[in-house]
């Protein structure tokens, strides 16, 4: 092979390597795109009840999530789970948390998924804060 063609088939495989990695790139999730499944509601709701609608009632959520607008979920997942309640900060499972926090994007009319929202710091951080349409 000429070194013309060398040079080129070099060229081309790392041409073809970018756009496989551009096309693998992990485009963040808003609120908006239904990060947590519907059956996290109840179970949420009947733990926001017993730990949370004591200091928070339902309306307090959207000025906060205003205030947290474009910062990675896992940002306010772990501000909640580490600091609440406050009689008890991080009492809860993690799984327990996120129910929670699947409970308050439903109140606060973000739609729901098909996958339920976990405590995994990776999902969680591809995720943004946004403030709902709804």
């Amino acid at each position: 092979m000429s070194r013309s063609r060398s040079v080129f088939a070099w060229q081309l495989m790392v041409g073809l390597f970018c756009v496989v990695i551009w096309s693998e790139e992990v485009h963040p999730q808003t609120l908006s795109d239904g990060v947590y499944a519907a059956e996290q509601i109840q179970p949420g709701g009947e733990l926001y009840k017993k730990h949370c609608i004591s200091c928070h009632d339902k309306k307090y959520f959207g000025p906060v999530f205003k205030a947290w607008s474009g910062q990675p979920l896992n940002n306010f997942f772990l501000t909640m789970a580490t600091t609440m309640p406050e009689s008890n900060p991080g009492m809860l499972y993690d799984e327990e948390y996120a129910d929670i926090l699947a409970y308050i994007l439903s109140l606060n009319k973000y739609p729901a998924g098909n996958e339920k929202l976990t405590a995994d710091p990776a999902k969680l951080k591809a995720i943004t804060l946004s403030v709902s349409a709804g």
